[in-house]
Order: structure tokens, then C-alpha cells, then sequence
């Protein structure tokens, strides 16, 4: 949260006020097309920077993921394949991404 303050003075009174602005969420400048190998393991983090409290939202072909701000597959199949979307709201507003994972490997590697 940014706070400012003004200073006003003036022949009658000086005064001091405060104003305090929340930032809205920045989203991680790595949610953006890929590919990942099969049986490897990959970590995708929402947002970047944001004021709290800070809502988070995963979901793979429209079906919820999780609230954590960090999303991690430890052993990637080619059921991970899709389109993920990550939002994130606080008071300040909401934003959100979408991006395509694409699973690269052979089926033997199973």
C-alpha cells in the first residue's frame, strides 16, 4: 500500500492529511504459452506484486485449480495439457491471464 500525505498550510491553520492507495495485482510476466516435458516438474506464481489481501485463482479448461498463488505439477503426464487461467483480485482491482500448456515427449516415456 502506498501512502502519501499532503501538507497544507495557509494564514489560518496547517493541517496534515493522509491518503493511502492499494496497488492492483500484477500478473507474473511468465504465464504465457508453453511447452513441458513429460515427466518433468513445472511452477507457474500468479502475480508478481500486489497489496494484500490478495485472492488468487487457478483453473485448467475452466475447472478450479487451487487459491495458492504458486501452481506446481511435480510429474507432468499429457493430461496437463490445456488452457490454465490465473486471476487475481484485491481492493484495488482484478486482472487475469490465460495461456496454453503444451505437454512435448514421448508416450513410451510413461
Amino acid at each position: 500500500m502506498k501512502a502519501w500525505k499532503l501538507h497544507e498550510n495557509n494564514k489560518f491553520n496547517s493541517s496534515v492529511n493522509s491518503f493511502a492507495f492499494q496497488a492492483p495485482p500484477e500478473l507474473h510476466p511468465e504465464l504465457r504459452n508453453r511447452s513441458v516435458e513429460l515427466n518433468s516438474t513445472f511452477t507457474m506464481e500468479c502475480t508478481e506484486r500486489g497489496d494484500h489481501p490478495l485472492q488468487i485463482n487457478w483453473t485448467k479448461n475452466g475447472v478450479d485449480l487451487g487459491n495458492n498463488n504458486t501452481y506446481t505439477v511435480d510429474h507432468v503426464t499429457f493430461d496437463h495439457a490445456g488452457l490454465y487461467e490465473c486471476t487475481a483480485v484485491n481492493w484495488a482491482g482484478k486482472t487475469n491471464a490465460f495461456f496454453w500448456i503444451d505437454v512435448t515427449g514421448n508416450a513410451n516415456d510413461l
